[in-house]
């Protein structure tokens, strides 16, 4: 049995389990290279994102996949009082309440 398919075993969708495989194996990465890797659509990536931590993936884990990269050149800030790992964490927060 491969490792998606254990994934849909223990209650991940297939899409779920795809994404969870591609941010495994790549580790910090722009939805962009997820995009390449899984052949999703950005807003699907991010609706699986979004499941993904209802069903418990750590702030760790959505922090470490960078969901915001692609913006980070043009809206994103490294250090000050609103970083965009703050912003990613602040999301992250709001969706697990």
């Amino acid at each position: 049995m491969e490792k998606r398919e254990v994934l849909i075993e223990l209650g991940l969708s297939e899409g779920e389990a795809r994404i969870y495989l591609c941010l495994l194996k790549l580790g910090e990465s722009q939805v962009n290279r997820i995009k390449t890797d899984t052949k999703m659509h950005r807003t699907t990536i991010y609706d699986f994102l979004d499941s993904l931590i209802k069903k418990g993936m750590s702030k760790q884990q959505v922090v470490a996949a960078a969901p915001a990269r692609g913006y980070e050149r043009r809206y994103g800030a490294t250090s000050g009082a609103w970083t965009t790992t703050m912003f990613v964490e602040a999301i992250y927060d709001s969706l697990t309440q």
